[in-house]
């Protein structure tokens, strides 16, 4: 489409306006060159940055040095395991019930917990791993665990057992 002479596009609707004019009769938007990247180009950077925060909460998140920290602060104080005959409708079963103590100074969260299940002679016999979601830990405090499964032996070969905590995650993190 042909402008006449003293006429130009408007920068939005493209319609044709007086050269020179500030703002299109037609669409109302302005015509400097500022005024279109402001109102078009500007906002797309603007709409990345929630996407900009996710990313970096994310990073922040999975980062493991937090773990490292905590597995030194972080200690079971006392466990005991005990061993449930089959009952009429489920089988036999051994659970582990517990406490761990945060020694550190930063709170915990989803806590995986693994015992290990060992006979009279010290061998590994089964074992049994267990998250433990929704437990938070406060710094300097004590919360208790448990760890149920079914056994994969009989009774008299289960002489003593031993509790890790495998991972544990900042409750001060966003995931």
């Amino acid at each position: 489409m042909a402008v006449e002479e003293g006429r130009a596009h408007c920068v939005s609707c493209r319609e044709p306006i007086q050269r020179g004019a500030l703002r299109c009769p037609h669409c109302r938007s302005l015509q400097s060159r500022f005024a279109v990247w402001s109102f078009r180009i500007a906002p797309w950077p603007l709409a990345f940055l929630p996407i900009v925060f996710l990313v970096l909460a994310i990073r922040r998140d999975f980062r493991t040095p937090d773990f490292a920290v905590a597995r030194e602060r972080l200690a079971v104080v006392q466990s005991t395991f005990h061993y449930a005959e089959a009952a009429e409708k489920c089988g036999a079963s051994i659970s582990v019930v517990g406490t761990i103590r945060n020694h550190g100074d930063i709170p915990v969260k989803d806590i995986f917990v693994q015992v290990r299940y060992l006979d009279a002679s010290g061998a590994l016999i089964d074992a049994e791993g267990a998250d433990q979601y929704g437990l938070v830990i406060p710094p300097g405090s004590e919360v208790a665990f448990r760890v149920r499964s079914q056994p994969a032996r009989a009774r008299d070969a289960y002489a003593t057992h031993r509790v890790t905590i495998v991972t544990a995650k900042d409750a001060r993190s966003v995931f």
